[in-house]
């Protein structure tokens, strides 16, 4: 009965899999399509250009006004904030990252199903509801979880490597360079970087004919960390009030430094509960042993 059910429910999978496939192929397209626009994100990721290009045909053939745009405004705002704040490496609008996730779903359905397929024949028996279940889960869930490891990876950047770049733009500052000149002579020396990227877009929008405090603007809305926001408010301050230039960046140097020093203890202090919990398995099965190996040797004794 178990093994019908799921020939069955990997059937329905798979004709489901082939619809959208064919109903994005044959169905007229309309203009909005989206592709990722990191391209080293994608190189040599082919597994990640196939789904991108997948769910943009079938995005594509949904019918004007459908879709996604039915889901609540407040879940479309907060998978906006998390777009910003891992800087977007697949290129999404907030309506496609919803979409899109309900594809590897579907995908992640189609594997777990044919995953219990494959330990059926080997003779291994498992509930084949659990197994597409959990896959079915994991899939819709792993484009969050890929944006929200990003925007830990951009944060951890912008904090690690601001205060040096603070440092080098005082010097510049102190040489007489003004902040903008000073930003320029800093990015070169930059190691390769998020927030080297991120000063570089700067640049590229004051010499487009934006403002400072406009390109600043920008850089804080794309890098929503606190340290990124002080630091651009700060300086959008002493360019209007003409403040201290020097002193404000020696203050954003420190604070920034502090706020560091204070995530490598924070983690540092992580690390003993992290190491027990992983330790702690194989510690307790090495320490059943031990104390079981003298009563499991004399009963060998005795019994012989």
């Amino acid at each position: 009965m178990d093994i019908s059910v799921a020939i069955s429910a990997l059937a329905v999978l798979s004709g489901l899999l082939i619809f959208v496939l064919v109903y994005g192929t044959l169905v007229p397209k309309r203009s909005g399509r989206f592709r990722p626009d990191n391209d080293e994100e994608t190189e040599g990721n082919s597994a990640l250009r196939a789904l991108t290009i997948l769910s943009s045909e079938i995005y594509d053939a949904l019918p004007a006004g459908n879709g996604t745009k039915s889901r609540s405004q407040r879940n479309l705002i907060r998978v906006q904030e998390l777009l910003v704040r891992s800087g977007n490496p697949w290129g999404l609008k907030a309506e496609e990252f919803v979409f899109i996730r309900y594809i590897t779903g579907l995908i992640g359905a189609v594997a777990g199903a044919l995953i219990w397929f494959a330990t059926f024949a080997f003779g291994v028996w498992a509930p084949w509801y659990a197994i597409v279940g959990i896959a079915t889960v994991v899939g819709f869930l792993y484009p969050g979880i890929n944006y929200k490891e990003k925007a830990a990876e951009r944060d951890l950047d912008f904090k690690r490597n601001l205060p040096e770049a603070l440092d080098l733009i005082i010097i510049a500052v102190s040489a007489g360079r003004t902040f903008n000149q000073a930003l320029r002579d800093t990015v070169p020396h930059l190691k390769e970087s998020h927030l080297r990227t991120e000063l570089a877009s700067v640049i590229r929008a004051v010499d487009s004919g934006r403002t400072m405090k406009e390109a600043l603007d920008s850089f804080a809305e794309r890098a929503p960390s606190t340290s990124i926001v002080t630091f651009t408010r700060s300086m959008q301050e002493v360019i209007e009030n003409n403040v201290s230039m020097e002193d404000t960046l020696r203050s954003r140097s420190d604070e920034s430094r502090a706020e560091l020093f204070s995530m490598i203890r924070e983690r540092t202090a992580a690390l003993p509960v992290k190491m027990t919990a992983v330790l702690t398995p194989t510690l307790s099965f090495a320490l059943m042993i031990i104390l079981l190996a003298p009563f499991i040797t004399s009963l060998m004794e005795i019994l012989q």
